[in-house]
């Protein structure tokens, strides 16, 4: 089976779990293409697995959302090209954009679809929402990367796969993790004696970098040897680090920038604590990694970092959108976190979606 994965160049976590998905179909004798979206922002190149031939598509970048129309209307004939030459039985799409659009030509190509909805369907934009309501009926099969996501799609009973005879339309597959190799991070060397809470993500509102903020500015003075570390960047850095300086905290707040994986997991190795005060997530991938590393987390309680939570055990949620509550658990004793055994390995996240691939690939006619 000839397999096609899509997503953008700059989605290093999306990735993170596409490639040892198609490591795993390569060396089930597939032949694996990834095609990938590239509008010049992906601060690190990240290659493919060895076997796994890639196929950028340039597009302009997007300065305001209208301009996604123009990235669309750039990638969509070269997508359309790209399909004519492979030829693939199978697309595995991922975020809407580009998801959306390649769903929807790969339907018309002959391919079937898998889909994986890695985000809350309120949680997006309204056009983006357009969109996946547009397209989401070329997906053959629609993949959940938790129950809460599934729910706001109107799939709350969807099932855990692998199931047994012909899967369902809406499937439940959680992220993996590779906890061995997250079992050799090495902590990021900290100078001195200080401690550092760390935020990583997209700088984008619901992600909570402001909470945070607001947070560390009312818990600083009771913790004098605690600075806060925020690594991602996003159309809200510059405003993030004008309210740090007009709090008085921008020799405390570090702004690391995108930074390669493997370092964003050693930064987080060495935190006092890692905080995830998102408003939206779909799974919280940065989550269940500081519950991996065993670093203390602190959480917002909204549906989809809770379900992620009870993979484990010590992680503190606390109301979202409230920096009084995020400084109170910040001025509490942090407590280490852990997985239950089993819980996010990566080997079960593949194996499931090989099951589906090969579900699929029974019910092509060739």
């Amino acid at each position: 089976m000839r397999i096609l994965m899509v997503d953008r160049a700059g989605a290093q976590s999306i990735w993170s779990l596409l490639d040892p998905i198609a490591a795993g179909a390569t060396a089930a004798g597939h032949e694996v293409h990834s095609c990938r979206w590239d509008d010049g922002r992906a601060p690190f190149a990240m290659p493919g697995p060895a076997g796994v031939q890639d196929h950028p598509i340039r597009v302009p970048r997007a300065h305001w959302p209208g301009q996604v129309l123009h990235q669309h209307a750039r990638f969509a004939p070269a997508f359309a090209r790209l399909l004519d030459r492979l030829r693939p039985d199978l697309v595995h799409t991922n975020f809407i954009v580009p998801g959306g659009i390649a769903r929807w030509q790969a339907r018309r190509a002959g391919a079937r679809v898998i889909s994986t909805c890695h985000e809350v369907r309120g949680g997006m934009s309204p056009h983006l929402r357009a969109l996946g309501r547009l397209t989401q009926g070329a997906a053959d099969h629609i993949v959940h990367v938790s129950h809460h996501v599934a729910a706001s799609y109107g799939a709350a009973e969807a099932p855990l796969w692998p199931g047994t005879g012909v899967p369902a339309r809406h499937l439940v597959i959680r992220n993996g993790l590779d906890l061995a190799a997250l079992g050799q991070v090495r902590p990021w060397p900290r100078p001195g004696a200080r401690r550092v809470l760390v935020v990583a993500g997209r700088m984008v509102a619901a992600k909570g970098q402001r909470i945070a903020l607001e947070a560390f500015a009312r818990a600083a003075p009771g913790l004098p040897d605690l600075d806060l570390e925020l690594i991602g960047d996003g159309p809200d850095h510059a405003a993030l680090a004008a309210r740090a300086a007009a709090l008085g905290l921008a020799d405390r707040v570090v702004f690391a920038g995108w930074r390669p994986r493997s370092e964003v997991l050693a930064r987080m190795a060495s935190a006092a604590a890692v905080l995830v005060p998102s408003l939206h997530e779909g799974f919280g991938l940065a989550l269940a990694e500081a519950m991996a590393l065993g670093r203390p987390a602190i959480a917002a309680d909204i549906p989809a970092l809770r379900e992620t939570a009870g993979l484990g055990q010590g992680v503190r949620l606390v109301p979202p959108g409230r920096p009084d509550a995020l400084a109170e658990a910040l001025a509490a004793p942090f407590g280490l976190t852990g997985l239950h055994a089993g819980a996010c390995d990566i080997s079960a996240m593949v194996a499931r979606y090989l099951a589906l691939y090969a579900a699929c690939d029974a019910r092509i006619d060739r």
